[in-house]
């Protein structure tokens, strides 16, 4: 009788645990989302001063969620517009180093790479997205790749970079073909 009886308050102990960790999860949730909407504001309406303490809090409180790297990527957004490449620069290496998403993770090593490209940190850059499981997202680096080559005066590996973005049959096929034709060189699968 007595293991029973047992038995029976830990497992309803237990659906209550699990019933508070879930209303726990999703208050902590909402409460995100609403600091991020904070944020977006803050950052439309270009209050830097607010939009840093928002951010702050959302990188200290709700670390685990995904809206502290998605805000963390609308400051550094911000940062660019402002030209402050340093400080977007911390803010997507914060959001690469914390993303635990596999294409958030590919979007924030694009960005960073376009960072330090116009930062004229082309070594990071490269460094950065050279030997990348590109997945999906192959034209978008090997684009990236022919620019970092570009810069460092190494037109046939540019080249390639830039007939391979195109192949894989990319949104911007133009703008592409003429980083292609500035080279001096002729149009792939034209």
């Amino acid at each position: 009788g007595r293991s029973i009886i047992a038995g029976a308050i830990i497992g309803i102990g237990g659906v209550l645990g699990w019933k508070g960790w879930i209303e726990y999860q999703d208050q902590r949730s909402v409460q995100a989302s609403s600091q991020y909407e904070q944020l977006v504001k803050a950052l439309k309406d270009d209050k830097k001063d607010l939009s840093e303490k928002i951010v702050k809090q959302i990188k200290s409180e709700y670390k685990s969620t995904p809206y502290a790297v998605m805000s963390v990527l609308h400051v550094a957004k911000y940062q660019v517009g402002k030209a402050d490449l340093i400080g977007a620069i911390a803010s997507l290496k914060w959001a690469y180093e914390n993303t635990n998403t596999a294409e958030i993770k590919h979007v924030t090593r694009l960005r960073l790479a376009t960072a330090y490209i116009e930062s004229n940190k082309i070594d990071e850059a490269y460094k950065l997205i050279k030997d990348v499981n590109q997945g999906s997202f192959t034209a978008l680096y090997e684009d990236l790749l022919g620019d970092i080559h570009a810069l460092k005066n190494e037109p046939a590996k540019a080249r390639n970079n830039y007939q391979a973005a195109l192949l894989m049959g990319t949104k911007n096929r133009q703008f592409i073909q003429m980083k292609l034709d500035d080279l001096g060189l002729v149009s792939v699968g034209e």
